[in-house]
C-alpha cells in the first residue's frame, strides 16, 4: 500500500488543489525574479547585478557546506549512541531549505534563503520538513544505527 500512496492522491481533490498551488507558486517565481532583474539592469550595470548573483550563489555554497558538515557530524556520534536527536536533524532541515533558496540564482530566493538561515524560520521550515518526511527520516535514521 506504500508505494501506490501517491497515485492515490490523485483522486484526492484537496491533494490535487495544493500540488496546483504549489506549482503556481513555483511558476511565478522565475516571472517575479525576471522582471527585477530587469529593473536591477536598469539601476545598475549587468555586471555588477551578475556578480552579486554569483556572489550569493558562493556565498550560500560555502556557508551550507559548514553548516551541514557540523551538523552532520553531531548527528552521526548521537547515531554512533543510538540517540535520535531531532533537535539537530531540524537544525540542519532547516540549513538545508534556506541554503537551497541561497543557492537557486535570483533576488527573491536569496532574500527568502537569508531569512531563512538567520531567522527563527529555520526552526519552523526544519520542524514542517521532518513533518513532511519523518517516516524516510526514521528509515534512514534506522539503517544508519545498524551500519
Amino acid at each position: 500500500m506504500v508505494k501506490e500512496r501517491p497515485f492515490l492522491r490523485l483522486f484526492d481533490y484537496a491533494g490535487l488543489k495544493r500540488l496546483f498551488l504549489v506549482i503556481l507558486g513555483l511558476s511565478l517565481i522565475p516571472i517575479a525574479e525576471t522582471s527585477l532583474y530587469y529593473w536591477a539592469f536598469d539601476l545598475f550595470s549587468v555586471e555588477i547585478v551578475v556578480a552579486v548573483t554569483a556572489a550569493t550563489g558562493f556565498i550560500g555554497f560555502f556557508y551550507l557546506s559548514l553548516r551541514v558538515r557540523r551538523l552532520v557530524k553531531h548527528i552521526n556520534r548521537k547515531i554512533e549512541a543510538g540517540e535520535f536527536d531531532e533537535q539537530r536533524i531540524v537544525r540542519l532541515l532547516g540549513v538545508l531549505s534556506g541554503g537551497l533558496l541561497l543557492l537557486l540564482p535570483g533576488f527573491i530566493t536569496d532574500a527568502l534563503g537569508i531569512v531563512i538561515l538567520f531567522s527563527f524560520l529555520k526552526r519552523i521550515c526544519g520542524r514542517v520538513l521532518l513533518h513532511l518526511f519523518r517516516e524516510r527520516i526514521m528509515i534512514a535514521y534506522e539503517y544508519l544505527k545498524l551500519s
